[in-house]
């Protein structure tokens, strides 16, 4: 095993593979010789030695009309667009606001948890912290996935 720079001790080794989720997703190891590693969650099976990518953004959890919610909250029920969100899709991603009129546009919140829903459905979001600012039916929202949480083979440069 190489170790890291710091000598801190890490829960998996850069070559260990786990079903469970040992250390944050995107933390940054940085081994004695200087190469870097991102802890990451694989989104497929992934073939050795071929090239990954982040995981991006679903359209249809882009830009879509918030509902009215006060400051202070920190569950939030979320109407999507028509694809349907799994389980924990958003852990460790963030919930960005913008667009509309509220003192919050620009804020982004880390997500803890999400709960499943169907395309078009109501998915319940737990932030690691409350919201600032209240929302309104005039903001917009988009829930951005965190890169790490679902890498997949890059087709066009396996």
């Amino acid at each position: 095993m190489t170790k890291p720079l710091n000598n801190t001790a890490w829960n998996q080794d850069i070559l260990e593979q786990s079903a469970t989720q040992k250390e944050v997703l995107g933390i940054l190891r940085v081994t004695e010789d200087g190469r870097k590693f991102r802890y990451a969650k694989a989104g497929e099976a992934l073939a050795v030695g071929k090239i990954g990518q982040l995981a991006e953004a679903t359209a249809n959890h882009v830009k879509q009309a918030a509902p009215a919610v006060a400051a202070g909250t920190i569950r939030i029920g979320l109407t999507v667009g028509a694809t349907l969100v799994t389980e924990n899709q958003y852990k460790d991603g963030y919930l960005q606001i913008y667009d509309g009129t509220t003192s919050g546009l620009g804020m982004q919140y880390r997500i803890l948890s999400n709960t499943a829903c169907d395309a078009s459905g109501v998915t319940y979001v737990t932030l690691e912290t409350p919201l600032k600012y209240a929302l309104t039916a005039a903001d917009y929202y988009s829930l951005i996935p965190n890169p790490w949480s679902s890498i997949t083979q890059n087709a066009s440069l396996a």
